[in-house]
């Protein structure tokens, strides 16, 4: 293994990053090992003071095994200062964590990545423990072979954003909240349609959800928000769609699944045209839609069992189809 450990528990007086690992390093184990990086920086109130620095665009971290980093910037400059702020590549056969911390309340991130390839072996997971602030700016390529899970209350992505693998990529609220922090809008995001499940969202979210770039997964798909607004297609390829709402649900663009699960008690105005969904149900007797309205381009359409089973709201219900029963 290798083992980069310059965290005491507790910032030293100093305005020094934790770890600083200059352009063109290679950190490697070669046939087996893991490597862990476990940096913290001074208390010294400075900006751009983080606790792991490595961006350079020629630097590699290649694990033969997992990889384990961990940065925390003490700072309580609001800027530039982070946890972790990564460029270049990073490999690993087996599973990768980023977990990042900056103190600062201000413009600043727990996780920041930056024109980086990202391929695990195994599960991928970014964990933004102080305000749940990710970065994702520049070009970044991540694929994983195994699931992807980001904690984050502050999801920003820039555009060139590319999301590979066949595991279930999920986007949850930092771990300290209920919540998302502020509303959320992705976008610049470039999803594999081999993603085997997307989940958006925590069952006790009630930020607003908007989907602004075309996502196509195979596999099952669930969002939980407040408002949930739909701007791009949104597909789960042989597989089901559930969308979970306490206030208004509205599209711009199609939903196209085997079964459409509609849960919570939001207005959901789900009429575009092109709209191709098998089986709907929404609701149930402890909690109603507030109210629905769905169109079906095409093939039909069955009212029936999507966990919901059937249609209970208290308001109107309005289910049409262009085409078929």
């Amino acid at each position: 293994n290798i083992i980069l450990d310059s965290d005491f528990g507790s910032g030293i007086s100093s305005g020094l990053n934790g770890i600083n690992i200059a352009d063109a390093t290679l950190i490697k184990t070669v046939s087996s090992g893991d490597i862990t990086l476990k940096g913290r920086s001074g208390t010294g109130n400075i900006s751009g003071i983080l606790g792991i620095k490595s961006t350079g665009s020629n630097t590699s971290i290649d694990s033969a095994g997992d990889i384990y980093i961990s940065g925390i910037s003490e700072s309580t400059s609001s800027s530039s200062t982070r946890g972790v702020w990564l460029k270049g590549t990073l490999k690993a056969l087996g599973n990768i964590m980023l977990e990042g911390q900056a103190k600062s309340t201000g413009n600043d991130y727990d996780i920041s990545i930056q024109d980086i390839t990202i391929n695990s072996g195994g599960d991928l997971q970014l964990d933004a423990q102080n305000g749940g602030r990710i970065r994702m700016a520049g070009n970044n390529v991540i694929t994983a072979a195994g699931n992807q899970t980001y904690y984050t209350d502050n999801f920003s992505p820039s555009a060139g954003n590319q999301f590979n693998g066949s595991g279930v990529l999920s986007i949850y609220p930092d771990r300290d909240s209920d919540s998302f922090s502020t509303s959320q809008s992705l976008s610049s995001l470039v999803f594999d349609t081999n993603l085997t499940g997307f989940n958006l969202g925590s069952s006790s979210n009630t930020s607003a959800i908007t989907l602004l770039n075309p996502i196509t997964i195979s596999g099952p798909i669930t969002i939980y928000g407040g408002n949930l607004a739909i701007n791009s297609a949104l597909t789960a390829t042989s597989s089901n769609i559930n969308l979970h709402a306490s206030g208004s649900v509205s599209q711009t663009a199609a939903i196209t699944a085997d079964d459409l699960g509609l849960h919570g008690s939001g207005t959901f105005t789900l009429t575009n045209t092109s709209n191709n969904i098998a089986t709907i149900a929404g609701g149930n007797s402890a909690t109603k839609l507030g109210s629905l309205s769905y169109v079906d381009a095409a093939d039909g359409l069955t009212i029936g069992t999507v966990n919901p089973t059937g249609i209970f709201s208290t308001g109107p219900i309005l289910i049409e189809t262009l085409e078929g029963n």
